[in-house]
C-alpha cells in the first residue's frame, strides 16, 4: 500500500526515516514530491502521507472532510490537507502539507492547552487531541489526525469540549482520561479565560511535582 500510494501520485517515501508513527487506524510516512526540479531550487517540500487498509477507508475519508472544514475555519492551527486518494489495490491515503516537528513537553504544555482552547472557541472539536496529534511548523502549533468537527451551532458542545481537554491533559500528564485528577476540567468553558488559566496552572503544578 505504501509504494502504491507513493508511486500513484508521484510521492517519494523518504528512505529509512520515512515512518513517522501510527494511530488507531493508519500509518504515517514522510514523503516528498517525486518531481525533478532545476538544480538551483530548494528540495521539494515535505508531506505526510497517512495510509489505511480497506476497512478503514471510510474513517480516513471522514478525517479528510473534517480537516478541510477545520482548516477553512482556522488555517493557522490546522495542518492543511492536500488530497484523499483510493489505492488501486485496496486501502486509501491522505496527504497533508508539512511534516512539522514534535511538540516539546513539558515546555509547550501551556501553549498546547491554549491552542486546543482556540479550536474550541472557533467551534472545532478535535476528537483525539493527544500530544502526538499536534506538530510545530514555523513555531506554530498545528493539529492533525482529526476524529470529529462541529461548527458553531445552537447545540451545546460543552461536554465535548471538556472531553477534548481531558484527553489532552491526560496525554500531557500520562494519565488515564478517567482519572479523578482531571475533574477540574468539568468546569472548563472555552470562552472564559479564567477556566483555561486554571487548567494550565493545575497541569503545570502536576508537571513540576513529578
Amino acid at each position: 500500500l505504501v509504494l502504491d500510494a507513493a508511486h500513484s501520485e508521484s510521492y517519494l517515501i523518504e528512505g529509512g526515516h520515512a515512518f513517522l508513527g501510527c494511530g488507531g487506524f493508519g500509518r504515517v510516512f514522510r514523503a516528498r514530491e517525486n518531481i525533478l526540479q532545476p538544480a538551483s531550487t530548494h528540495r521539494n517540500p515535505e508531506y505526510a502521507i497517512k495510509i489505511v487498509t480497506e476497512e478503514n477507508v471510510p474513517t480516513l475519508q471522514c478525517e479528510f472532510t473534517a480537516l478541510q472544514s477545520a482548516h477553512s475555519t482556522l488555517p493557522d492551527s490546522i495542518m492543511p490537507p492536500v488530497k484523499f486518494c483510493n489505492c488501486s489495490h485496496g486501502g486509501a491515503f491522505l496527504v497533508q502539507k508539512y511534516v512539522g516537528e514534535p511538540v516539546q513537553m513539558p515546555q509547550m504544555a501551556a501553549a498546547l492547552i491554549r491552542s486546543l482552547c482556540g479550536l474550541h472557541v472557533a467551534g472545532i472539536i478535535h476528537g483525539d487531541p493527544r500530544v502526538p496529534n499536534a506538530v510545530v511548523v514555523n513555531q506554530q502549533i498545528r493539529w492533525v489526525d482529526f476524529l470529529s468537527y462541529y461548527a458553531h451551532s445552537n447545540e451545546d458542545c460543552s461536554v465535548a469540549y471538556q472531553t477534548d481537554m481531558k484527553i489532552l491533559v491526560a496525554s500531557i500528564l500520562h494519565l488515564d482520561k478517567s482519572s479523578a485528577r482531571l475533574m477540574m476540567i468539568d468546569n472548563y468553558n472555552p470562552p472564559i479565560e479564567s477556566s483555561v488559566d486554571a487548567i494550565i496552572e493545575s497541569t503545570i503544578n502536576a508537571i513540576n511535582a513529578e
